[in-house]
């Protein structure tokens, strides 16, 4: 009772504040501080590497090439952006890379996006209920976990037709065809498959009771319309085949309608609908489903008609074979997020019909209670329960990786690593590594950083082989980023001609230095300085001088001047420790009875030099090892080890 009775006195203190003349501005502060929030997590998520070549860089790519007239010519995601999605809406973002020629315009355009779609929910509420509820229905929106879900991702098309959807939803409930038309028109700019909602919207027009009848057939044909346009002509054309050849790139969402073209797909769903059909039922989808109204406290149902809106929508994602679409997560919710959230709305405004002004009251502390779990259980946004730090935090390697990037020349052709992509992909030739390797000027990696498209231990056999290439040259290394550039004449810097047992020939070797979490400089001099802490990398060139019968290792070691041992590197040569957690065994070209006469090979060792390390002076001293007997091979000069340089470990180093 007491509990009913506080209730009570909340919903009629609130109708008091309600009159508090706020203004017409009250939107304000909570669109800016979102707007700020979404900008400065997706810029820290960029600046961390937190973006990637098919995510963010492949319309970064398009886009900035667009501008340099270049119709959505992309080289990550070949041959074009309009060959897979028909999105002409993203050429009217080029001219803003004239103004400022980088990838966080898309960042902040999303943003922008996302802030602006609560807008018409806000001036919905305030014409119905007040300033102060307009407020709460706003706060609610932007404190939405589905929400963050989709802002705090990387740049997807899609994001940009939200605004449009929300505007048209504000047209439809107020019966404003001005609205209604610009937002529909704006959103199908940037997704065929948007013509789900534009008709959807032209049936609730059409079978609705009121003067619009027309208007929806309007906008029923006109949906159809573009989808052949889309999938019949665009698409075609922008995948360089005949339409009759043309294959939609959402097929292969549809394990039985992955067909050779689009045509064969669309006559097999017209013969057998139950094909697709019978996915929509399974369980999996209907938890999806649950978890989205449970966010919004179920409100959605009591305004099925609204909700019934984003249905066609639902049956295309639920009749997919692809968890994340049916499960309704990443970017795929976008679309019809702005339904759902009408549909709430209408549901408190019926409650309140039903009811009265306290029971509309009721809803709303549903809403936002609703949202607050939702943030807390399911949210990526700081304080949220799948908040994830460590891809906002900016740490020093992430500074020293984009000081490495900034070696690559403008102009140069790229085979980067998806993490690496979108920080290179303002281009005309740019693939997402291993791809194009054979044409590319220079590659970049992040030893650390995501490996896809592949797996770690093809990842670890791929990098390693290249590092050994010595066509390629390390031109930049640091924070565990490495930039190599194409070479047919670099050799190492430090010229050497001593021989293993006559079966190979160190030929040379380079040495770089300094924090681990810095670019890697160059060290020259008879006595290199370094100190505590600092990272050492050692680039060994090898000559086969014969065919080798055993597979051998090779030490590194740094070595004080009473050979007691500082730090060292053992491995097969260009082995190269990479993913810890994955072993993959040594093979050709690590393993050495695999190299042929003649053959070079770069072997690269980093040694960190232990942060406790004393002030000593010593030599960096290799050699060969075989990996079984453990027995060293006999150098020149009759000692087991070749001597490379002297180091003194002081205070004022490289490091400092």
């Amino acid at each position: 009772m007491n509990s009913f009775l506080n209730t009570a006195r909340i919903s009629r203190s609130t109708r008091r504040l309600n009159t508090v003349p706020l203004g017409s501005w009250a939107w304000l502060p909570l669109f800016l501080a979102c707007l700020a929030a979404f900008s400065l997590l997706g810029i820290r998520q960029h600046v961390s590497f937190h973006t990637y070549a098919l995510d963010m860089g492949q319309f970064d790519q398009a886009i900035w090439n667009t501008s340099q007239r270049r119709l959505m010519v992309n080289t990550l995601k070949p041959p074009n952006t309009l060959a897979w999605h028909f999105s002409p809406g993203l050429v009217l973002i080029a001219p803003l890379y004239w103004v400022w020629e980088d990838i966080r315009v898309l960042i902040l355009l999303q943003a922008t996006a996302y802030a602006a779609s609560g807008l018409p929910f806000y001036f919905y509420a305030r014409k119905r209920w007040g300033t102060l509820p307009s407020v709460g229905v706003l706060a609610a929106y932007y404190g939405s976990a589905t929400l963050h879900r989709l802002a705090l991702g990387e740049f997807r098309r899609i994001s940009l037709a939200v605004p449009g959807i929300a505007l048209a939803w504000y047209g439809l409930r107020e019966e404003r065809n001005g609205p209604l038309l610009a937002g529909l028109g704006w959103a199908i700019l940037f997704k065929e498959d948007v013509t789900a909602l534009v008709m959807a919207f032209g049936l609730y027009l059409a079978l609705a009771p009121g003067q619009r009848k027309k208007l929806g057939g309007a906008l029923v044909v006109a949906s159809i319309a573009w989808l052949g346009l889309a999938l019949g002509v665009a698409i075609p054309h922008f995948q360089g085949t005949s339409p009759s050849e043309s294959a939609y790139g959402q097929l292969g969402y549809y394990q039985a309608l992955d067909h050779e073209n689009t045509m064969a797909a669309i006559t097999s769903l017209l013969r057998q609908p139950w094909q697709i059909l019978r996915n929509v039922v399974q369980i999996d989808r209907l938890r999806a489903l649950l978890r989205e109204l449970a966010s919004l406290a179920m409100l959605p149902l009591l305004a099925p008609e609204w909700l019934a809106l984003a249905l066609p929508s639902l049956m295309l994602m639920f009749a997919t074979d692809v968890s994340a679409v049916y499960s309704l997560q990443a970017w795929y919710m976008a679309a019809i997020w702005p339904v759902f959230y009408g549909a709430a709305l209408v549901g408190i405004e019926r409650l309140g019909q039903w009811k009265g002004p306290r029971l509309r009251d009721w809803g709303m502390v549903a809403l936002i209670l609703a949202v607050l779990g939702g943030y807390l259980a399911h949210s990526p946004a700081p304080g949220g329960g799948r908040y994830e730090p460590s891809r906002y935090r900016v740490d020093p390697r992430h500074l020293a990786g984009a000081q490495a990037l900034a070696v690559i020349a403008d102009d140069a052709a790229v085979s980067a690593q998806t993490g690496t992509a979108t920080h290179l992909s303002h281009r005309e030739l740019i693939w997402e590594y291993p791809r194009g390797l054979e044409k590319a000027d220079n590659v970049a990696l992040d030893l650390y950083g995501h490996t896809y498209p592949l797996g770690k231990e093809e990842y670890v056999v791929t990098t390693r082989e290249l590092l050994m290439d010595t066509s390629w040259y390390i031109a930049a290394d640091g924070g565990g980023f490495i930039v190599l550039e194409r070479t047919s004449e670099r050799g190492p810097m430090r010229a050497t001609n001593q021989s293993l047992s006559g079966m190979a020939t160190l030929v040379g070797w380079d040495i770089c230095g300094g924090s681990p979490e810095r670019v890697l400089q160059p060290l020259h001099g008879d006595t290199l300085r370094i100190e505590p802490g600092d990272r050492l990398r050692i680039d060994l060139y090898w000559r086969a001088d014969t065919s080798i019968a055993a597979d051998y290792s090779v030490f590194v070691h740094l070595l004080t001047d009473q050979d007691r041992l500082v730090a060292q590197h053992d491995a097969p040569p260009g082995w190269l420790d990479l993913w810890p957690d994955t072993w993959v065994p040594p093979g050709a070209p690590q393993c050495t009875r695999a190299w042929t006469p003649d053959q070079t090979v770069r072997d690269v060792h980093y040694i960190d030099v232990p942060i406790d390390a004393e002030a000593v002076t010593g030599k960096i001293v290799v050699g060969w090892y075989d990996s079984v007997t453990m027995e060293r091979l006999g150098v020149d000069g009759g000692t087991d080890h070749i001597t490379l340089v002297e180091f003194e470990i002081s205070e004022g180093g490289i490091s400092r």
